[in-house]
């Protein structure tokens, strides 16, 4: 997964929102331009209509405007339109039938034209005024560029039922309409220009702070999971009860921290674990402190902050000398509607308060707390009761033995002197210090498979015939299928079952030869045999330390793995020197 940091994140959204805004503020721009544009000519051709469709309408009075006007009646009504309407901005005047012939012009050589029906035309017809930008070109025989004109449609109704006779259209000089447009653009594009620079300036500031609050939160939740993910991974409960007593300490930004837990027994409480903040020295106690606050915290089951003597806490943590009143935020420790304990955190700022997202940030501990104390509680019970369980096991095995050496006088004793040396020269060999106790163990059992062989054939002074040989050869298979219904006794189980195989292969009862016989049984072969030719028999006499330690070199490589003989010579020989040694100190 790719990791983006938070500046890029930022960078990325102010290019993004920088080119939104941007995309955002054309669209607006150009939107808002054209409505400018046609309101603003709306709003000119309405204000036409308003101030000259009246007075048009009043001198028409009862003239027939079936025909373009003549005579008289055109004399008179154009001298009423070239004294009071026509001036530099309104430099045309035209009134039109619905087929678009026009019935007068303030140019009178169009009086009578067949212009033709217009969009604006028949929308005057209608009754609505409208307005188009267009161009006027000057009289015959004038210099002169054309004129850009906003001609202006309107409807007459001279009769008395108001039915509409003709239209009006003023065609007004366009410049000063265009300048006001165009003023009225410059605002649209500053205002539109100051609200998209705003508007990009709020974006970044709300994505600053929602993205520093995620931050704040995201770190915060981080850090309560990696807090959780390591009291669940503490198997020790001291080590739990610190970490909570400093995390919270660090969460609440206090002086102090303590986790007292209630006793079972008398319900008091018993401050377990402490963190002094200024040294940053966490500590294990077991002190007893008997305070009405702890007892508030857990009967109500809230967080409670208030203000506090200094003593009795300041003493846990050695501070014996601090006087006045203390910040105090008590949290529970609840599971399952049990309260184990309270979290206690001490604060000597001057305002002695506790902030509530401060507060919430060591209850959100405390939830992940409780169930890591009742864990490491119930795996320390555990291990205790497995430990007292290995050392009855142990014993059981010890006695066993000791009851089976006694069925032959002989060999009493024989399984705690092998078991001894070969632990000493397993770990003479590097194997795991994990792997003693069932090495130890084999070494124990190695002839519990004896069981199963009669008396008389252990106690043959004479040698064994072939059927009571091929007997005494069962008891490393009897002794597997004892032992292998027990569980704790598996890792065992390669002594038991190949301690009499010999390094050449001609062993029994499986045959096998050099490396494939487990490296504890080929030690535990070396092992047996010295003890036994070291002790004495019913058909021979014990053989000296040297003799023996002569034989096993002499049967190296043959019955014997070299290697480990080499090691069992090591041990042995430091073995021997250490009486001397001491006889030599004394």
């Amino acid at each position: 997964m790719v990791k983006i940091a938070k500046g890029d994140i930022l960078v990325r959204f102010a290019a993004l929102s920088l080119l939104a805004v941007g995309l955002i503020g054309l669209s607006v721009v150009w939107t808002r331009s054209q409505l400018i544009g046609n309101d603003i000519r709306a709003g000119s051709a309405e204000a036409v209509a308003q101030t000259v469709v009246p007075q048009v309408e009043a001198r028409l009075g009862q003239l027939d405007l079936a025909q373009p006007l003549s005579g008289p009646a055109l004399e008179e009504f154009d001298a009423f339109v070239t004294s009071f309407l026509l001036s530099p901005e309104t430099p045309l005047i035209r009134i039109r039938s619905a087929q678009g012939l026009v019935l007068y012009s303030s140019r009178p050589a169009e009086i009578g034209d067949p212009a033709g029906p217009e969009a604006e035309l028949e929308r005057a017809f209608r009754g609505e005024t409208s307005a188009r930008v267009g161009s006027l070109e000057p009289e015959p025989g004038v210099q002169a560029e054309a004129l850009d004109v906003l001609r202006v449609f309107a409807p007459l109704a001279p009769t008395e039922g108001g039915s509409i006779v003709a239209a009006l259209e003023v065609q007004q000089d366009y410049s000063g309409i265009a300048a006001k447009i165009a003023d009225a653009r410059r605002e649209l594009y500053v205002g539109i220009a100051v609200g998209l620079a705003a508007l990009y300036v709020v974006l970044q500031f709300s994505v600053w702070v929602a993205t520093r609050a995620f931050s704040r939160a995201y770190a915060r939740l981080s850090y309560l999971y990696r807090t959780g993910q390591q009291m669940r991974a503490s198997l020790d409960v001291g080590d739990v009860l610190t970490q909570i007593a400093r995390d919270a300490t660090l969460l609440a930004r206090g002086q102090y921290g303590l986790v007292a837990l209630r006793e079972e027994d008398d319900g008091g409480f018993m401050v377990k674990a402490s963190y002094d903040h200024k040294q940053g020295v966490a500590s294990q106690q077991y002190r007893k402190i008997d305070e009405w606050f702890l007892h508030r915290v857990t009967a109500s089951g809230e967080s409670l902050a208030t203000s506090h003597a200094a003593q009795p806490y300041c003493a846990v943590f050695g501070d014996d000398e601090a006087d006045g009143t203390v910040g105090l935020l008590g949290v529970p420790l609840g599971l399952r509607d049990k309260m184990i304990g309270v979290i206690v955190v001490v604060k000597f700022n001057r305002q002695h308060s506790f902030a509530a997202k401060d507060i919430r940030l060591v209850e959100e501990l405390a939830d992940q707390a409780a169930m890591a104390v009742e864990q490491a509680n119930l795996l320390s019970k555990v291990r205790d009761y497995a430990n007292e369980l290995e050392l009855s096991y142990d014993s059981t095995l010890k006695a066993l033995m000791a009851a089976l050496d006694t069925k032959d006088a002989s060999t009493e004793g024989h399984s705690q002197r092998v078991a001894h040396l070969t632990v000493a020269i397993a770990r003479e060999m590097g194997l795991p210090e994990e792997r003693m106790s069932d090495i130890e163990r084999g070494a124990l059992l190695h002839d519990v498979g004896k069981i199963g062989v009669p008396d008389a054939v252990l106690r043959k002074p004479q040698a064994l015939s072939r059927k009571e040989w091929k007997a005494m050869q069962k008891h490393p298979l009897l002794a597997g299928l004892l032992v292998s219904k027990v569980g704790i006794l598996e890792g065992a189980l390669p002594i038991l079952l190949y301690h009499h195989e010999r390094y050449d292969g001609e062993g029994y009862p499986f045959g096998l030869a050099g490396d494939k016989i487990p490296l504890e049984a080929r030690i535990f072969t070396v092992v047996d045999a010295y003890d036994a030719m070291t002790s004495d028999r019913p058909y021979r006499q014990a053989l000296s330390h040297e003799e023996a330690v002569s034989e096993i070199m002499a049967n190296a490589g043959s019955q014997f793995d070299p290697v480990v003989t080499e090691a069992f010579k090591a041990v042995l020989d430091r073995m021997h020197e250490a009486p001397e040694e001491a006889k030599e100190a004394a």
